[in-house]
Order: C-alpha cells, then structure tokens, then sequence
C-alpha cells in the first residue's frame, strides 16, 4: 500500500492596507455619524451601567449620607430578612394575582370594546382595518389592481 503526501505551499503574502489617517476634514465630515453615536453611548451608560448601583445597594446597609461607596456591605442578611417575613408569601400571591387579573380584564375588555366598534351602524368608518394595518402591501394591491 503506497501512501501519498501532499505538501502545500505557505503561499501566503501580505497585502498592505491603506492606512486612513484620521484628520479634521473626516471629523467635521462625520459629524452627524458622531453626534449620533455620542447619544447611543451616553444612553447606554445612562441606562444600562447606571442602574448597576441598585444592585449594590441590594447588599449593603445603604445611607445616603455615606454615599454608595462607603455604606456597610451586609452580604444577604437583608434577602434572609425578606424571605423570612410572615407576609413574604402573601405579597407573592397578590403580586401574581393582580398580573393575571389585569391580564384577563384587559384581554376581555379589548374583544368587548372590538365587538362595540363592530355594531356601530355608521359607515363612515367601517373599512377593512385590519388588512390596511397588518398588510400594507396586499392593501395596496387590492385597491389598486382590482
């Protein structure tokens, strides 16, 4: 059995990039593009690192006098205070019943008040909604390919 090696060729080269140097005419050039990333970064900093405090705050014995930095770390005492509680559980059971209720009287409510809209006898505002709402496009072609 003749075994047969194939050698291949480092045939790699390096390509020389054009390098961009960046000058005043490319900012003010920019400047739009720059604006407008500055304000996505300052959003994010705003709303997704700021709110980070909270969650220390959850772990220490916070008094604002001391500041966020320099109030006493208490580790989970304050999770085991809460979880403890004799009326932990009832909290519980009345946060989730609220959420189903307001999800139930609100879904019930938005058919009911679709059925009311429905018997109105004016025809002024009776057009097909839904198709110009959920499909522009075959609207579109309905009204004006037919």
């Amino acid at each position: 059995m003749a075994s047969i090696t194939v050698t291949k060729k480092n045939q790699k080269q390096k390509i020389k990039e054009p390098q961009m140097k960046i000058t005043w005419k490319e900012i003010k050039r920019q400047k739009v593009l720059l604006i407008w990333s500055a304000i996505i970064v300052v959003y994010g900093v705003i709303f997704c690192y700021l709110p980070l405090g909270g969650w220390l705050m959850a772990f220490q014995n916070y008094k604002p006098k001391d500041g966020l930095l320099h109030s006493s770390f208490v580790g989970l005492a304050k999770f085991q205070q809460l979880f403890s509680d004799a009326t932990f559980l009832r909290v519980i059971r009345n946060t989730l019943a609220m959420g189903v209720i307001n999800l139930v009287v609100t879904f019930v409510m938005a058919i009911v008040f679709a059925i009311l809209l429905n018997e109105v006898k004016s025809q002024g505002g009776r057009t097909d909604h839904f198709l110009s709402a959920a499909f522009p496009f075959l609207d579109y072609c309905y009204r004006y390919f037919t």
